[in-house]
């Protein structure tokens, strides 16, 4: 197990989070509105100080199935490339605004267009509801491909932790069915890959140590989504799991060192890469979980970003 050598911002986000009371990212003897009201407030303010907000020239707000989406597009040049992406929180926690920032600098730096995507949370809203939802905003890219100026045979998944399970689990979807063409691309962000999140060798390091993402948050998470073990096991969440991953899209995964998840990250892209899917995975040291979150705390120079613009330009 290493020892950490973060930059100062991130040091000092990390000692702010302490003294005020918010070592973990669940605080169960809190309700569950009070426990979304705070991240809420946090992630508002660590993009605030930690990320830079860009002008798109067209953002357009929508509601489909009861849930918000938001577009960005800044040309209106036909059959862009299309990013539908799933913001992150466990399944319970987060809304639009928890990755608009990057949305927009994503949109800017790819010129292409940009789907931010709600989903129902939990624990109202068991498994396989979020799952559903983004099944269901994938079909709404599809039926306004036109409205976007974009190209359905040029849509990217994108998400962060359990945004990008959303994401992954739509890549098995859409190639596995017939009316949708095969997605283009996937982009998964310290990804949820695996439910049995315990058993990793980053998790046993780092999942008691506070960085941001704890085992106990991921535990609660568990919990708080899935209503029973056999739910857990569906290949559509627990996507280590799934039996057929041939065909899958060009995918590109981030994981960060010292997050309990990035073991799982890891392993998921070699199981892709063994079944002849192109994968790149990208490493990145003295990094911690939800960085895309403060990233101006964590890198000098916003380098995530530039390796999904990297990535999504070679397409």
């Amino acid at each position: 197990m290493k020892k950490p050598n973060f930059p100062w911002k991130l040091r000092f986000l990390l000692f702010i989070s302490k003294l005020r009371g918010r070592n973990r990212i669940v605080t169960p003897e809190l309700p569950i509105e009070e426990n979304r009201e705070n991240n809420d407030k946090a992630a508002r303010a660590a993009n605030h100080l930690y990320n830079k907000k860009v002008e798109i020239a067209h953002i357009e707000n929508y509601e489909f199935g009861g849930q918000k989406l938001r577009t960005y597009r800044n040309s209106d040049k036909p059959n862009q490339k299309v990013i539908l992406y799933f913001h992150g929180g466990g399944m319970m926690f987060y809304d639009l605004e928890a990755q608009d920032y990057n949305c927009r600098r994503v949109c800017l730096d790819n010129d292409c267009v940009v789907v931010n995507a709600n989903y129902r949370l939990a624990p109202e809203n068991k498994f396989p509801a979020a799952h559903d939802d983004a099944a269901a905003m994938l079909n709404w890219v599809h039926e306004n491909i036109e409205l976007l100026h974009g190209d359905k045979c040029k849509i990217i998944t994108m998400g962060d932790s359990a945004g990008a399970n959303l994401a992954g689990y739509l890549a098995g979807h859409a190639r596995d069915n017939k009316k949708i063409p095969d997605l283009l691309a996937q982009v998964l962000i310290y990804p949820w890959t695996d439910v049995n999140s315990a058993q990793y060798q980053s998790a046993k390091d780092y999942g008691d140590k506070n960085y941001v993402l704890s085992m106990a948050d991921i535990e609660f998470f568990t919990n708080a989504y899935f209503a029973s073990p056999e739910d857990a096991a569906n290949p559509s969440a627990n996507l280590m799991a799934q039996a057929n991953l041939k065909a899958m899209p060009q995918t590109l995964i981030l994981v960060a060192e010292f997050d309990p998840l990035c073991d799982q990250g890891v392993e998921y892209g070699e199981k892709l890469r063994a079944a002849g899917v192109g994968v790149q995975t990208i490493y990145y040291k003295n990094a911690v979980h939800g960085f895309m979150s403060f990233l101006d705390a964590q890198f000098k120079n916003s380098e995530p970003l530039h390796d999904i613009t990297a990535f999504i330009s070679a397409l």
